[in-house]
């Protein structure tokens, strides 16, 4: 299945710089810990650069035996060596398989995406049978995320 990214989608998906905080990586890896969630493959839809994967050992005597990275943009830091999927988030056609993931992760993606409860189906698909999904936002009450949003010109006050 190929993908069509538009500019305007690589320029807004560009906005993150593709990257969340350390704080929300080692908060996820632990709540992963906390649930036991090891073994086979975790999918990180919205992956950005990657970020995720250095708080998860992957590969052999680690957590996860695969990662793929689901985003819009491959970034210049994402890994050659692991898989990528270059995909429209907002799209109804992902180029991923139902029950494709043990985990699934979407960090601080959703509050980008026009139809948020669209994505979840689709993120709960991804995830087989009794797998987990996690799903990350930023509190868009706090201060500093209204200062945010009201300097890149997306804010409804």
């Amino acid at each position: 299945m190929s993908v069509s990214i538009t500019m305007e989608l690589d320029a807004r998906a560009r906005q993150s710089r593709g990257a969340s905080d350390d704080a929300i990586y080692a908060m996820v890896a632990a709540a992963l810990r906390r649930h036991a969630a090891a073994g086979g493959r975790l999918v990180d839809v919205g992956c950005g650069g990657g970020g995720l994967r250095r708080f998860l050992a992957v590969g052999r005597q680690a957590h996860f035996t695969s990662y793929c990275g689901c985003d819009a943009v491959r970034y210049d830091s994402w890994p050659d060596e692991v898989e990528f999927r270059q995909v429209d988030l907002d799209s109804a056609e992902w180029p991923m398989t139902s029950g494709d993931a043990d985990v699934v992760v979407a960090l601080e993606t959703i509050e980008h995406l026009e139809n948020p409860w669209a994505f979840m189906r689709r993120l709960a698909a991804l995830a087989r049978p009794g797998g987990l999904v996690i799903v990350t936002t930023p509190n868009q009450l706090s201060l500093l995320s209204l200062l945010t949003l009201i300097k890149i010109g997306r804010a409804h006050v």
